[in-house]
């Protein structure tokens, strides 16, 4: 039975038509009415790029349909400054799960000049006033393709009345619209229904979005997930007990950029790391001939042995804090050497890592790049892009090209991974330790209850060579592998640096 409704559910609770716990979707979803506009939908002004110019052209087209007899189009081109947006609007009540799925085409969609990157469908939600409480879209289509089916979700928040549909293009190309799909559940009461469409919901975005199915130790696809927890997601009692089986399934995708927003805070999915540690603070703190700052996470001094010293255990970093780690490396302007210890870091902001790599780039390289799933290419393997990812010198003053030791090791996630990828891309930076552990994801939301998000991943982080970081990592430049028993009294890693910028003045 886990089988059979993992399947078919997702199309059952996101169809057209009304079912028990929800309301019915939109007046003339495909068009077939005829008219302009047509019957049911209302042309507003979705956005201007510009004064004057023209208004892109909005009509009902008959050669291009996925069904029936006609689909929407939307056409613009470089002299448009004017963007129509069709809209509807449909009664919410605050908690309700909102589900819009609509197909749509495309051919040569390009952002030109000023233009806005819009070419999709869209969710406002309206409080009584008309205010925009909160806003999603589909996917948003480019260059030439085929028919796919573009999706969104969300929950409607407190103070929602209305939800307003949209289609809407704002770039040069031709866009095509058909066969809209509108589906609002509630959630309350919690009964079969509300907990299989929020199950449901749950399973589609992550079979539309993660990005590694088929990895070693990731499950091939999406029924591995979720099927076997169907049984149990339907007799969950309560919300909290629901919660409890989606982190269950959630479990299985082996992915620490996958977890649970609940109202007391982050619930993981996959346990704490618990690799030995290859530092010893202790002494790292015994070597210090000075410290010059300091706090819980950060910690910068002068070594006995010569260079400057960094422990950065942390890039979530504010702009004071980060402002304070900096000033005090620029007081290790005298020291012959540097060491930036990030081996206890977890991560945070990736422009932390930046704003204290770029001091040591002469040039811009480039240090990482990465791609998104792209559900409208169909399958589990369909991905955008690869975009690149560069590193540019700090503005202003000249680079610091000191030699300077990354220590590094298997707690190194995240944007640690790329704050070590920067350093393999800077000649004087060298990393020095073990293995980092091979996990960046890029998560974002999914309303799954009021009150409750799942954040999950969307990117694979990739190496300036387009090798997947996912379960590998970032190899040292030098490897320390000594048994985890050496750091009880000592810091092998440190005295590795220590000796290597010996060396290397």
């Amino acid at each position: 039975m886990g089988k059979r409704l993992s399947l078919f559910l997702p199309f059952l609770f996101l169809g057209t038509g009304p079912a028990h716990g929800q309301v019915p979707g939109l007046v003339n979803p495909s068009f077939e009415k005829g008219g302009f506009p047509p019957a049911g939908w209302k042309e507003i002004t979705g956005a201007r790029s510009g004064k004057g110019g023209k208004t892109a052209s909005v009509t009902l087209d008959s050669s291009r349909v996925r069904s029936g007899k006609y689909a929407l189009r939307f056409q613009g081109d470089a002299s448009t400054a004017a963007w129509p947006a069709l809209v509807q609007e449909v009664p919410v009540k605050p908690g309700d799960r909102v589900i819009l799925r609509v197909a749509a085409a495309s051919r040569n969609i390009r952002r030109e000049g000023k233009q806005f990157a819009n070419a999709d469908a869209f969710l406002f939600f309206l409080s009584p006033e008309g205010l925009i409480l909160k806003r999603t879209t589909t996917e948003i289509l480019t260059g030439t393709r085929p028919w796919v089916d573009l999706f969104a979700h969300a929950l409607a928040p407190p103070g929602a009345v209305r939800v307003r549909v949209g289609l809407i293009l704002t770039m040069s190309g031709t866009l095509w619209f058909d066969d809209l799909r509108l589906t609002i559940a509630h959630t309350s009461p919690f009964d079969e229904a509300a907990r299989a469409a929020a199950f449901a919901a749950l399973q589609t975005r992550i079979e539309r979005t993660w990005p590694f199915f088929g990895f070693p130790g990731k499950p091939a696809g999406p029924e591995e997930v979720f099927g076997p927890f169907w049984k149990k997601a339907l007799a969950a009692p309560a919300p909290a007990a629901f919660v409890m089986v989606c982190r269950k399934a959630l479990a299985r995708l082996h992915d620490l950029h996958t977890w649970i927003m609940t109202p007391r805070g982050p619930m993981g999915t996959v346990p704490m790391a618990t690799f030995p540690r290859n530092w010893n603070l202790q002494a790292i703190r015994s070597s210090l001939e000075k410290v010059i700052y300091g706090d819980r996470q950060l910690l910068v001094g002068r070594m006995k042995a010569g260079p400057g010293y960094a422990l950065i255990a942390t890039f979530r970093l504010k702009s004071e804090r980060l402002d304070k780690l900096l000033a005090a490396l620029d007081r290790l302007a005298g020291a012959p050497s540097l060491i930036l210890d990030v081996r206890a870091n977890g991560g945070g902001n990736e422009g932390a890592a930046m704003a204290i790599a770029r001091r040591f780039a002469a040039k811009r390289v480039l240090y990482a790049m990465h791609r998104f799933r792209d559900p409208t290419l169909g399958g589990l393997e369909g991905f955008g892009p690869v975009r690149k990812r560069y590193l540019e010198p700090a503005p202003g003053g000249k680079p610091d090209l000191r030699p300077v030791a990354v220590l590094q090791g298997p707690y190194c996630v995240s944007s640690t991974e790329a704050f070590l990828l920067m350093a393999k891309a800077l000649p004087n930076l060298v990393n020095i330790g073990l293995p980092s552990r091979g996990a960046s994801g890029n998560p974002a939301p999914f309303d799954l209850l009021p009150g409750y998000q799942v954040w999950s991943s969307r990117w694979q982080s990739l190496d300036p060579k387009g090798k997947c970081l996912e379960g590998i990592g970032v190899q040292p430049d030098i490897p320390v592998e000594v048994p985890a028993k050496a750091y009880a009294e000592a810091d092998p890693t440190l005295e590795k640096a220590v000796e290597y910028l010996s060396k290397h003045k």
